[in-house]
């Protein structure tokens, strides 16, 4: 009875190694971009290093095409920093008044309710000229919450209006006569 239970486990076990096998080789294998498609797309903002450390981490951002980290740029880097930006405009508020912070608040929940909506709703109905408006908005946003409020959000307001920046260049570079292609 046990050199039949030895026996099974043997087949068994012989049995899913050659389905693993099988399945293995002869399966479409998917290997991330290894970052080619995202340093080749940050290589031609205006920011490619704030572009890299802002796609980074992105889910799927490995995956991504062009036309991908673009949605990417606008939906999760763009919305990180504005979220970033006026949680830190809101811990400053908690040390009471100071002129011009709640100009930048403001600012920065336009960024958050308008600018990266309307850039994502654009973007993803392939209106391009309408995402870049969005994306130059927020930018603008950041830089007048600095005209507003300088010193203490020079930090973050850089960082909103490099990310951005580099998203409107991405959609800048897909709006063109290049077919779509960054390339």
């Amino acid at each position: 009875m046990a050199t039949i239970n030895s026996l099974t486990l043997i087949l068994c076990l012989q049995t899913l190694l050659f389905i693993i096998s099988i399945s293995s080789t002869h399966s479409k294998i998917f290997q991330p971009n290894d970052e080619r498609v995202l340093q080749f797309t940050c290589s031609k903002t205006p920011y490619p290093n704030r572009c890299v450390a802002s796609l980074l981490f992105a889910p799927n951002s490995y995956y991504a095409d062009v036309r991908g980290l673009g949605q990417l740029m606008i939906d999760f880097a763009m919305k990180l920093e504005a979220k970033a930006g006026l949680q830190e405009i809101q811990e400053l508020q908690l040390g009471g008044n100071k002129p011009g912070l709640d100009s930048c608040a403001k600012k920065y929940k336009t960024i958050l309710d308008t600018d990266i909506p309307k850039a994502s709703v654009a973007y993803n109905k392939e209106n391009f000229n309408s995402a870049l408006i969005a994306a130059n908005d927020a930018a603008n946003q950041a830089t007048s919450c600095e005209t507003a409020f300088p010193g203490k959000l020079t930090d973050r307001n850089k960082i909103m209006k490099e990310v951005s920046a580099n998203a409107a260049a991405i959609i800048l570079k897909l709006k063109g006569d290049n077919g779509g292609v960054l390339y």
